[in-house]
């Protein structure tokens, strides 16, 4: 009877395979069907804060401040200045890391419930954590590039903001329209699809509204 009821179980689900981090990357279907049955939140998040934390060291060490704050509004700063930004950089990296999948979950449950979709808040963020891992790769990346060479990190090497000056009127834009982004978005709609229940159709009009609420906050957040 005990094994009948395991052999029930795993067939449900409840004992299925574990989504991988890895095959989120090289098979993503595969892995979202896995979160549906079997969603996990404490390890992936876990890596999730580490990968986090790793990225945001080397923005704050790797970023050059007189890209942000003037070199005369600096030397008017007290003392410390300079370490407390950092530490603040590093700080403010995770907490924001984490708040996007939290938020993105706490909001695509609300609309679920509203279109009677029988999903959980630990099946959605489970999704977006794993879906997470894309951008957050992406992040790593282009951060390592500008460590490594010198180069500002206030530029994407992986998106559009490439082709164009930084000053550039248009570079705020192109600069949010990055490859690992795009990528995280379109596995999103089909975790919505399969995770969620939600029709093709829906999806991709919730996945298109969070990715311009993206580009907008991104804006706001260069003074464009």
């Amino acid at each position: 009877m005990s094994v009948n009821n395991e052999t029930m179980e795993h067939e449900n689900g409840a004992g299925g395979e574990k989504p991988s981090i890895i095959g989120i990357f090289t098979s993503p279907l595969v892995q979202l069907e896995r979160i549906k049955q079997n969603p996990k939140v404490l390890v992936p998040l876990l890596i999730f804060m580490g990968i986090g934390l790793v990225s945001s060291l080397l923005v704050a060490f790797g970023l050059n401040i007189t890209e942000l704050v003037p070199p005369e509004e600096i030397a008017m700063m007290p003392e410390g200045f300079e370490v407390f930004f950092r530490i603040l950089t590093i700080i403010g990296g995770i907490f924001m890391i984490l708040l996007v999948p939290l938020i993105s979950a706490t909001v695509q449950l609300l609309i679920a419930k509203l279109a009677a979709k029988d999903v959980t808040f630990k099946q959605l963020f489970s999704m977006n954590l794993f879906v997470g891992f894309i951008s957050l790769a992406g992040g790593l990346l282009n951060s390592v590039i500008a460590f490594l060479f010198g180069l500002s990190l206030l530029s994407t090497f992986t998106s559009l903001g490439t082709f164009v000056e930084m000053d550039h009127a248009l570079f705020p834009l192109l600069n949010t329209i990055e490859i690992f982004t795009i990528w995280g978005f379109v596995i999103l709609a089909f975790g919505l699809q399969k995770v969620a229940g939600f029709g093709k159709l829906a999806s991709w009009v919730i996945v298109t509204i969070f990715f311009v609420i993206m580009i907008l906050l991104s804006l706001t957040g260069t003074g464009v």
